[in-house]
């Protein structure tokens, strides 16, 4: 596992989404459309360092995260330093409230959300 440290965030945007279809049972896969998006570009600032991209980009979060918009599933699109292609991801809205529920006390599930994206402690 990689320390949070260790990366490089260039970039990270956030889609809410929402289910366009039903799920393919051959493929288990569903298509989704684009509610809303935000991104945040950091790759030229280089005083920020990761803990407080994270809080800016859980700012951004509940930014979009209109309680009039619905939506299912939230996307993640990180950019880090080294690598061509972004690290992605996506979680459903009821799994960010069971990690809010069931999680330890205080903890902020779309932060661990990050954290599992980027594979982080």
């Amino acid at each position: 596992m990689n320390k949070l440290e260790d990366i490089k965030i260039n970039k990270i945007k956030l889609s809410l989404l929402k289910k366009d279809g039903e799920v393919d049972p051959s493929t288990n896969l569903c298509t989704y459309k684009k509610i809303k998006t935000g991104t945040l570009n950091f790759s030229l600032l280089e005083e920020l360092n990761n803990e407080n991209i994270l809080l800016l980009t859980e700012a951004m979060y509940t930014d979009i995260s209109d309680e009039n918009l619905e939506w299912d599933s939230i996307g993640i699109w990180i950019e880090v330093e080294g690598s061509d292609l972004p690290i992605e991801n996506s979680i459903e809205k009821g799994s960010l409230k069971n990690i809010k529920r069931f999680g330890r006390e205080g903890i902020n599930p779309f932060i661990e959300f990050i954290k599992m994206t980027l594979y982080v402690e």
